[in-house]
C-alpha cells in the first residue's frame, strides 16, 4: 500500500543523492569546464619542424615574418589560394612537420593576438577529419571578436567571446585514443567535445579565410610548443626545440 511505497521511496532518496553528488564530481572532474589547471601536466615537450602555407603567387616574406619571437601571418581576401589549381580560400599557416599522427595524445600550445578588425578566419586547425564530414577534426574562427570551435563538422560553439586585441594563451588537447578534443583559454577548459576523426591528423595555426571575412587578417603567435602523452615518450635535448623561424621553409 502506500505506507510501503512511501517506505521504499524513503530507501531510495538517499543512494539517489550519492548518485547524483558521484556524476557532480566526475563531471567536475573529468570534465571540469570552466576549471583552470596546467594543461601540460603529464606531457613531454615534442620538437618538431614547420613549413609556411602562402598564397603561391607570393614570396613567404610578403604574407609571413618572425621578429622578437613573433610569427605574424597575413592574408588578404583577394590573395590566390597556397597552391595552383586549389578551390580552398586563401591562407598564411603554419604547418607542423613531422609529426602526422592518428593515435596517442597530442597538444598545441601557444600565445595569439589577432586585432578586432580581423575577422572570418580560421587561426588554428587540427587537420584531419572524419571521413565523409570534413577534412579537418577541429577548427578554431575568429568571427565578430569571438573565438567559435567547429568540431569535425558538428554546429558551431563559442569557446570565448572577446578574444581580440589581447594576447590569449591557447592549449589544444586531442586524445586521438578516446576521441575527445579540449580546449584551454588562459589555462581555463572552456571547450570539451567527443572527436571520432579517424583521418592522420597535424597542426597548424595563422590565418585561413572562412565566412564572411574581412579584407585584410592576419594573427600573431609566439611561444609555439608541440606536446605528447604516451607510454613511448621521451626526453628531447631542449637545443634541439624548434623556436626558429629557420625551421619553418616556403
Amino acid at each position: 500500500g502506500g505506507g510501503r511505497r512511501r517506505e521504499i521511496m524513503g530507501r531510495l532518496r538517499p543512494l539517489s543523492a550519492v548518485l547524483e553528488c558521484a556524476m557532480v564530481v566526475w563531471c567536475s572532474s573529468v570534465i571540469g569546464l570552466g576549471s583552470s589547471s596546467d594543461p601540460t601536466h603529464g606531457f613531454t615537450q615534442v620538437a618538431f619542424r614547420c613549413s609556411i602555407q602562402k598564397p603561391y603567387d607570393r614570396n613567404v616574406s610578403e604574407r609571413f615574418s618572425f621578429h622578437d619571437g613573433v610569427y605574424d601571418f597575413r592574408v588578404y581576401s583577394t590573395d590566390k589560394p597556397h597552391f595552383k589549381g586549389s578551390a580552398t580560400k586563401p591562407r598564411t599557416e603554419l604547418r607542423v612537420l613531422d609529426h602526422d599522427y592518428t593515435s596517442g595524445v597530442w597538444q598545441f600550445e601557444g600565445d595569439f593576438y589577432v586585432a578586432s578588425s580581423t575577422t572570418g578566419v580560421c587561426i588554428m586547425q587540427v587537420f584531419g577529419g572524419r571521413r565523409g564530414v570534413g577534412p579537418t577534426a577541429l577548427r578554431l574562427h575568429i568571427v565578430n571578436k569571438d573565438l567559435i570551435a567547429y568540431n569535425e563538422g558538428t554546429p558551431s560553439k563559442t569557446v570565448a567571446n572577446s578574444i581580440t586585441g589581447r594576447w590569449v594563451h591557447l592549449n589544444v588537447i586531442h586524445d586521438a585514443d578516446e576521441h575527445t578534443m579540449a580546449v584551454y583559454i588562459d589555462s581555463v577548459l572552456t571547450f570539451f567535445a567527443d572527436n571520432a576523426s579517424d583521418k592522420s591528423h597535424y597542426f597548424k595555426c595563422g590565418v585561413y579565410e572562412q565566412h564572411n571575412p574581412s579584407s585584410y587578417m592576419e594573427s600573431q603567435w609566439k611561444n609555439i610548443i608541440l606536446w605528447r602523452k604516451s607510454g613511448r615518450q621521451h626526453s628531447i635535448a631542449q637545443d634541439q626545440f624548434s623556436s626558429s623561424p629557420q625551421s619553418c621553409v616556403g
